[in-house]
């Protein structure tokens, strides 16, 4: 039996605990900036979003390319960018980008901000989240789903699979890349 949060057996010796392993990613991007004050983001998605989903979700992981390297008083952002690539007339040309980045902004700013409006709440992973898109960005959809630092914000820009389905496709991404968030 174990008692509650001491990470010790009640017998007094230590149980078996679990660290965060990290999944293999063949690209090495360089670190997020450093960060000062009390709102720090800890999630970094570029060391925590493995080649294996990057792949599944259908973009190159060799194009991972750091990103989001915001830090003010009031916003921290960090993430990574992903390419899509499709053969056009003989070339390997890129088709879509996707973002993927921990921010300290909250689910609720995000919803509140006008410049991109809200189309629709969702759960993913069991968590809170918004789908926003600027009026003006019509190949361009975000999901913002609510984590410890503020929200993982997944934006993707002009899909080549579908575009005016943009938004139903983030979402889709964002149920296989929620699970970056359980090692909080």
């Amino acid at each position: 039996m174990v008692a509650c949060g001491s990470g010790e057996s009640v017998g007094g010796g230590p149980t078996s605990t679990t660290s965060f392993v990290p999944p293999p990613i063949a690209v090495a991007v360089a670190p997020p900036p450093a960060q000062s004050g009390p709102m720090q983001v800890r999630l970094d998605p570029c060391t925590r979003l493995g080649d294996d989903v990057v792949t599944r979700i259908g973009f190159d992981p060799a194009t991972r390319v750091r990103s989001g390297g915001i830090v003010t008083e009031g916003l921290t952002t960090i993430g990574c960018d992903f390419l899509r690539n499709e053969e056009v007339d003989g070339t390997m040309v890129p088709v879509g980008l996707l973002s993927v980045r921990s921010s300290s902004r909250t689910i609720d700013e995000v919803r509140a901000d006008k410049k991109w409006p809200v189309l629709a709440n969702e759960v993913v992973g069991g968590r809170g989240a918004a789908v926003y898109q600027s009026p003006q960005a019509g190949g361009t959809c975000a999901i913002a789903i609510k984590s410890k630092d503020g929200v993982l914000d997944i934006t993707l820009l002009n899909s080549s699979k579908n575009p005016s389905n943009v938004c139903d496709e983030v979402t889709s991404i964002a149920h296989s890349v929620v699970g970056i968030l359980d090692a909080e």
